[in-house]
């Protein structure tokens, strides 16, 4: 049931750990991830200096008149807040890498246990589907790494943090420091290389060897048959799993996806309608290249939690059809709950989640409270609907 999504989120999440969204290292040796302390504690810190200087420079221009151009700093300004809200993958990266330490325990029990049944990954229509789309997300990465490096080389409105760090208005292109700009300029260049080449590296890298490991397994023999209680055990195994994911989830989704993120879309589109002229092509490209990216990412996700949720309750229910089960059997199978993957959790209860998906319409609804006299319940939210 979910051995063909294993090496897709152990690939995806390893991705995201190349790029430095989470401050985690793969330690070979021990063969699981450790948390880099001093590494988080340094990313903090730049984080601080970076909301400062983003306030600085919002200040310098409100005194130097630089009128509505103040726009695209607040625009910065609104997208690093959101950024923080997410955590930046600070806070996530302790959840994320235990999530990524139970996988890898949990596939090394499967391989262990039974032989080359989950080493083998069939070809089906939802795992090309999801090929699909990683490889066309991922795609894009090194055009966003390619397009950051042109940008900040021939582009007034660079970003803000190496925009008045070298001397000048990053929005406004504003010289406001007229010594040392020869100086300024090789500075820029030190900066600008190294970085956009370090992001395309990266992301070259990691891709071409996660997607060898992806399209081309290593195909095994092992039994066809496997007992009731080994498939029991296999499913309290993915129940486990699933929490992990559900902890996953909830970290710190609430104020940014339901407050920040629709605010920061509308204020960003509001700036490239309102600025279009001026506004530099990397800056739209890049714009509507995370749009796509994020797009993506929630199409994949909601795709693998609706297909864990409807897999695990077909499955419930075909092992309860089986000829000579025993009364034991038949109560831990009724003791047993389908697998829903839930996104955040509302303000009020902490274990009832914001966003769930539903295993029999795909339906994602919203938060439901439910009044014990009446035993009725209301839709804070209509949600949205996704056809099978």
């Amino acid at each position: 049931m979910l051995h063909d999504h294993i090496k897709v989120i152990k690939w995806s999440l390893n991705f995201m750990a190349r790029l430095h969204c989470f401050p985690i290292i793969w330690d070979k040796d021990k063969i699981k991830f450790k948390k880099n302390l001093f590494f988080t504690r340094f990313f903090e810190i730049v984080q601080i200096l970076y909301f400062v200087l983003i306030l600085y420079v919002i200040l310098i221009q409100v005194h130097a008149d630089c009128g509505v151009q103040i726009l695209f700093s607040l625009q910065v300004g609104l997208g690093l807040t959101m950024i923080y809200l997410w955590g930046m993958g600070v806070q996530l990266a302790k959840i994320g890498g235990t999530l990524l330490n139970t996988i890898s325990a949990f596939e090394i029990w499967l391989k262990h246990n039974f032989g080359g049944i989950f080493s083998n990954m069939e070809r089906t229509r939802r795992n090309t589907f999801l090929r699909r789309v990683l490889s066309f997300a991922n795609g894009l990465c090194p055009a966003v790494g390619i397009l950051r490096m042109r940008r900040l080389a021939n582009n007034s409105c660079n970003p803000i943090f190496l925009g008045y760090a070298i001397g000048y208005c990053a929005p406004c292109g504003e010289q406001v420091s007229n010594y040392g700009v020869e100086t300024l300029k090789l500075i820029k260049l030190g900066v600008i290389v190294p970085d956009g080449l370090n992001v395309t590296v990266e992301v070259f890298k990691s891709m071409l060897l996660n997607f060898l490991k992806i399209l081309f397994p290593s195909i095994s023999t092992g039994p066809t048959r496997i007992s009731l209680s080994s498939r029991i055990e296999l499913y309290r195994c993915l129940e486990i799993v699933g929490k992990e994911l559900n902890h996953f989830g909830s970290s710190r989704i609430v104020p940014a996806v339901l407050i920040v993120c629709p605010m920061v879309q509308i204020f960003y589109t509001f700036v490239l309608i309102k600025f279009y002229k001026t506004q530099s092509v990397g800056g739209i490209i890049t714009y509507c290249t995370v749009v796509i990216l994020c797009v993506l990412a929630s199409m994949a996700f909601d795709t693998f939690a609706s297909q864990i949720g409807v897999k695990s309750d077909q499955r419930r229910k075909e092992w309860g059809k089986e000829r000579g089960l025993k009364k034991v059997e038949r109560k831990i199978l009724t003791s047993l709950q389908p697998i829903r993957i839930r996104i955040g959790s509302n303000f009020v209860d902490r274990d009832t989640a914001l966003m769930e998906i539903s295993i029999d319409n795909f339906h994602l609804s919203g938060v439901r409270v439910t009044n014990e006299d009446t035993d009725q319940s209301s839709d804070f939210s209509e949600g949205l609907k996704f056809s099978s």
